[in-house]
């Protein structure tokens, strides 16, 4: 009965720690004229700032909207984390 005791709380901890953990986002947008992107964005900065993941990163990748990446560091900045780094896929 311990065996079985010790492996169940194995189990717990292991699950635990997994659901716990924080998750990393590169998050790649096209950001345009439409508002989907920009509350995706929203959203992500709110789960950061009840620390569930790190934003590490945004790319824009459009060649629709000249200041797709302007929109980017905007809501950025106003979440509070204009240090988010940017980056600007053109093709």
């Amino acid at each position: 009965m311990k065996i079985f005791n010790i492996a169940a709380l194995c189990i717990l901890f292991s699950w635990i720690n997994i659901t716990i953990a924080q998750q990393k986002i590169i998050f790649d947008t096209d950001m345009g004229s439409d508002c989907d992107d920009a509350g995706a964005l929203a959203v992500l900065h709110k789960l950061a700032d009840k620390e569930e993941i790190e934003i590490l990163g945004v790319i824009f990748s459009s060649n629709a909207n000249p200041y797709g990446i302007g929109d980017c560091a905007a809501i950025n900045q106003y979440y509070g984390r204009p240090d988010i780094p940017l980056d600007n896929i053109r093709e």
